[in-house]
């Protein structure tokens, strides 16, 4: 396989303009407890240096508002039938 010797890396600089799924998927493991996950934000809100991820790679950090998560219940609450 060749591969380039940079690999570039890609933020996603507006959650807002990132779409959320409509549905969730389905999980290929039991379901313990039944939760719904939300992506609210992305990135690091720390810079921790003990931790790679605090080294500046997951940052800037990138947050959805309020109203776009409001948003994301009821289409996933009615699929669940919640």
């Amino acid at each position: 396989m060749n591969f380039p010797k940079l690999i570039e890396k890609r933020t996603i600089v507006d959650l807002e303009e990132w779409p959320y799924p409509k549905e969730k998927l389905v999980p290929i493991t039991e379901v313990v407890h039944d939760r719904l996950n939300v992506e609210v934000f992305r990135g690091c809100t720390r810079g921790c240096l003990f931790l790679p991820s605090g080294k500046m790679i997951t940052r800037p950090v990138r947050e959805r508002s309020d109203e776009q998560v409001r948003t994301m219940f009821p289409i996933w609450s009615k699929a669940d039938r919640l």
